[in-house]
């Protein structure tokens, strides 16, 4: 569900402000959203892979310049999860702040996880953002709370000509 709903709710931003949510891939990212899936192993590697592809494709990817045209004002040194809260705060958007919680949790964990020498903060980081989860059990959890971030834009954004929403599991 979560490759097809991240796919919608771009073209959901796209009908709505005329431009989409998340930027198109550049080429050497293509695949990032076909390869995002839950670890089938529950390695360590597959827990931090699945964390970095989930944070460049819901943090890296927003589309940091079109919010920023779309916002009355600008401001020195704001960025693009900041930029889209206020976005979306302007825009009256209903689930402000779960949404934006949620994009900082991926965006810190992707930092942390990217780093590479962990540190002493690294299990703080990950129980902070993630409860006793880790693992497969951790990965399925953010995918299901991007799906649900995604299907309310969706739905507050409007229909995208493509209106079957159907429930299915978080990941095909």
């Amino acid at each position: 569900a979560f490759r097809r709903v991240y796919n919608d709710a771009t073209r959901a931003w796209l009908s709505r402000y005329g431009w989409p949510l998340f930027r198109e891939p550049k080429e050497s990212d293509v695949f990032l959203l076909q390869q995002l899936r839950v670890p089938l192993n529950d390695t360590q590697h597959e827990f931090e892979e699945a964390i970095k592809l989930l944070g460049k494709l819901v943090g890296d990817a927003l589309n940091e310049s079109a919010i920023g045209n779309a916002l009355p004002n600008h401001i020195d040194g704001e960025k693009g999860i900041s930029k889209f809260e206020r976005f979306l705060t302007i825009e009256r958007y209903p689930h402000v702040e779960r949404d934006i919680k949620y994009l900082r949790r991926v965006q810190e964990l992707r930092s942390k996880v990217s780093a590479h020498l962990k540190g002493r903060d690294y299990e703080t980081v990950l129980t902070k953002n993630l409860g006793d989860d880790r693992g497969a059990r951790a990965i399925q959890h953010l995918l299901g709370e991007g799906v649900t971030f995604l299907r309310d834009a969706i739905a507050w954004a409007g229909p995208t000509g493509d209106d079957a929403t159907v429930e299915e599991p978080v990941v095909e």
